[in-house]
């Protein structure tokens, strides 16, 4: 496993994303918006490279908006995304990945 983090979506660094794709299999986007972000700027970014299909899985809250508030470690964890809920979400796609 290796991380890697991004810090903006546009414009995407072509150069690195081919690299970090030829190099893993799975890759997993971990962000606090919606899909709609990051995710969705990379599968765009994939189809039009024609860049060979790799498994990629989006850890990202549900697009959709509720009416609870709270602090900023309730609101994480209740949509998925706290530390704790991302490391068991990557234990299992790992799991599954080795099942296969």
């Amino acid at each position: 496993f290796s991380l890697f983090a991004m810090d903006r979506i546009k414009p995407l660094d072509n150069e690195l994303l081919v690299s970090l794709f030829q190099q893993f299999k799975y890759i997993v986007v971990v962000e606090d918006n919606f899909r709609s972000g990051l995710f969705n700027s990379l599968c765009q970014w994939v189809i039009e490279t024609k860049m060979p299909y790799k498994e990629l899985i989006s850890i990202a809250p549900d697009e959709s908006y509720d009416s609870t508030i709270g602090d900023s470690s309730f609101i994480e964890d209740r949509h998925g995304i706290s530390p704790e809920k991302i490391s068991q979400k990557i234990m299992s796609i790992s799991n599954e990945i080795q099942d296969k």
